[in-house]
């Protein structure tokens, strides 16, 4: 899962994982402040801090990206909108 507080970013990969023939996209809307998600083992991480501490090679698109350790649970899902082909474009 790829995770982004921008929604630019989200369409900009949305409409590239259809173009390149992946089913089932949908876009996620979490709220991680909901009940259910235990900040202790589902911590959000941001790219640009992994990108630092690993001395890997930054990137614009990693200003607007996290990562999820563990899971998301269900009861943070706030909406789900399903992308059949062509739609995010």
């Amino acid at each position: 899962m790829s995770v982004t507080d921008d929604l630019e970013t989200a369409r900009r990969l949305a409409s590239t994982l259809l173009k390149s023939d992946h089913e089932n996209v949908e876009l996620v809307v979490i709220d991680p402040n909901r009940p259910g998600w235990d900040h202790s083992v589902q911590y959000v991480w941001k790219c640009n801090d992994l990108v630092e501490a690993f001395a890997l090679q930054q990137e614009a698109y990693h200003d607007h990206e996290f990562l999820i350790e563990d899971r998301t649970p269900p009861s943070s899902v706030v909406r789900r909108l399903p992308l059949g082909r062509g739609d995010a474009d």
